[in-house]
């Protein structure tokens, strides 16, 4: 019986997939006809090196590579990873993250090259939906020009906005520098075209402005 999360991964008979299993994280599978075929696991559970506690695995177009993160409180690394060396940890490039400060990071990445990174997260403070890391300087920093749309909390603090908006995902096309935001809370979708960190161009595809309301707890919880 397979107890997947989900399909993270498919590069022709190769699926890998998020398994709740107490030994990996992911569980390596081929197709044959019409069998679904285990070969491997790999990402082991843990705080250490090449372990993760809530992963985050993706694909950036290229069929032969995947990236691996984990998100247990801080962005400590990106593993990037080629699919003929799953197995193999020692050949597995890490990308170590820079410390991303006060920005809340959420497990949603693109790759838009061999350093740079657009991520989903911002200031406590900020209205703005992504951030792009540096791995080469060392920088993270927010991404103007995208920002939260609809409502307006009372509060300065973002946090409301962050868990609506920022509960998305990032895909980057196969071969052009654009980035796909899809917002699952929101209801919110844009194509958006990038240059170099920056975004170039917004082409809106979905948007449903969600409308809240304030209202008092009279004490209660």
């Amino acid at each position: 019986m397979l107890w997947g999360v989900g399909i993270d991964f498919v590069n022709d008979d190769l699926l890998i997939i998020e398994e709740r299993t107490e030994r990996a994280k992911y569980g390596v599978y081929r197709t044959d006809t019409d069998k679904l075929i285990k070969e491997g696991a790999f990402l082991a559970i843990g705080n250490g090196p090449f372990e993760a506690i809530h992963p985050y695995l993706w694909g950036n177009g290229n069929k032969d590579t995947l990236y691996a993160a984990d998100f247990s409180g801080r962005l400590r690394c990106v593993y990037r990873i080629n699919v003929e060396h799953i197995y193999h940890k020692d050949l597995w490039e890490t990308l170590h993250a820079p410390d991303a400060g006060e920005l809340l990071l959420f497990p949603s990445m693109a790759m838009m090259n061999d350093t740079l990174c657009f991520v989903i997260g911002s200031g406590l403070y900020s209205d703005n939906i992504l951030s792009v890391i540096d791995f080469k300087s060392g920088i993270v920093e927010e991404v103007d020009g995208f920002n939260f749309p609809g409502f307006n909390p009372p509060s300065e603090f973002k946090v409301a906005k962050h868990l609506v908006y920022c509960d998305a995902t990032l895909l980057k096309h196969p071969t052009k520098d654009k980035l796909v935001y899809a917002g699952r809370v929101g209801r919110h979708i844009e194509i958006l075209e990038t240059e170099g960190k920056k975004i170039k161009k917004r082409i809106p595809s979905v948007l449903y402005t969600r409308h809240f309301v304030s209202l008092p707890n009279n004490g209660k919880c």
